[in-house]
């Protein structure tokens, strides 16, 4: 991650454990969008429910990695829901589930507001980023919060489809072709390129939020000017690794690396034997004491003092026992 863009947030408090970051940009969105919008009580709408659903797009992200065994070292709430912090875990499929975490959150909430938008007849309005589905002069009632969220949703779903640097669908890409994570050059020219475009179209449109939204991905994908010395340089290190340190090095290097945890199935799993592993010790305590009655009571009073049931009961034992100990 850019560092100067990474320095931009600020923490706001833990949840169980994890630290959560809110990013400065978020903050500094309320003024253009109360003045792109139609007054200033419905601006301040907009921008509530767009970090509400920034907060459940990152939110999508740490529910999809707990449950296929990926990673979340802190809750970061940017300006798209980039959700950084989280990770997927080893697997390719976790890393998909992930990233496409807040797709998911995105496309329910786009479902669920679309028979609102199809009702009052707004839907070319309601589906174009660059027009707000609400009249000026419209009181905030439960129709506008309606069309609100759909449009709010709508719009961080369109732009995280954009392929850069730290939306969704660049880390959909670096998961498909690794190569592109490994090469970040490559990576930062193409975001950066992504971003230009982004900046002249909205120039052309006269959407100020959109220019604001195109120069945080242009500092995000800024290419890195490398320094060059004439002067020859020797490289110590041996394929790339410092083994100055000896091979321990090398293996504090992996000790600090995140172990591969349980996914939801396998916590299940896991938990289920337990489960039954102590039901079934429940079971056999109680029946030992069973046992121990019916042997004290034949022992004064003889087979005859058991009722039938008892005497079905202790041959039902004794079989359980004996299959145990031919074990």
């Amino acid at each position: 991650m850019n560092e100067r863009v990474e320095g931009w947030t600020f923490g706001i408090g833990r949840l169980f454990g994890v630290p959560i970051r809110l990013s400065w940009v978020l903050v500094l969105l309320l003024p253009i969008l109360v003045i792109r919008l139609p007054g200033f009580t419905m601006g301040l709408a907009f921008f509530g429910f767009y970090a509400l659903w920034v907060a459940v797009h990152t939110f999508g992200h740490a529910l999809a990695a707990r449950l296929t065994g990926g990673y979340v070292r802190e809750l970061s709430f940017g300006v798209c829901g980039e959700g950084s912090g989280i990770e997927g875990g080893p697997t390719i499929v976790s890393r998909l589930a992930v990233a496409m975490g807040g797709y998911v959150v995105h496309s329910l909430a786009v479902v669920a507001f679309l028979p609102t938008v199809l009702h009052e007849g707004v839907w070319q309005d309601g589906l174009n980023p660059f027009t707000f589905p609400i009249e000026a002069g419209s009181s905030v009632g439960f129709t506008e919060v309606c069309l609100i969220n759909f449009h709010v949703n709508w719009l961080l779903l369109l732009l995280n489809l954009i392929p850069a640097r730290p939306l969704d669908a660049a880390k959909l890409l670096s998961v498909r072709l690794p190569e592109v994570k490994t090469v970040p050059a490559r990576r930062n020219h193409f975001g950066f390129a992504i971003s230009i475009g982004l900046a002249i179209a909205s120039l052309a449109c006269g959407q100020l939020w959109a220019l604001a939204i195109s120069g945080y991905l242009a500092l995000f994908n800024r290419p890195r000017v490398e320094r060059s010395d004439d002067s020859e340089t020797f490289d110590e290190t041996f394929l790339g690794y410092d083994f100055s340190a000896g091979y321990t090095s090398l293996e504090q290097e992996r000790a600090g690396e995140p172990t591969a945890q349980p996914n939801f199935m396998e916590r299940w799993l896991r938990d289920r034997r337990t489960r039954r592993e102590r039901r079934r010790r429940e079971r056999d305590a109680l029946d030992e004491q069973e046992i121990d009655r019916l042997l004290s009571k034949v022992h004064e009073s003889g087979l005859r003092g058991l009722t039938e049931s008892e005497r079905r009961r202790l041959r039902r034992a004794s079989a359980r026992y004996r299959q145990q100990g031919d074990r």
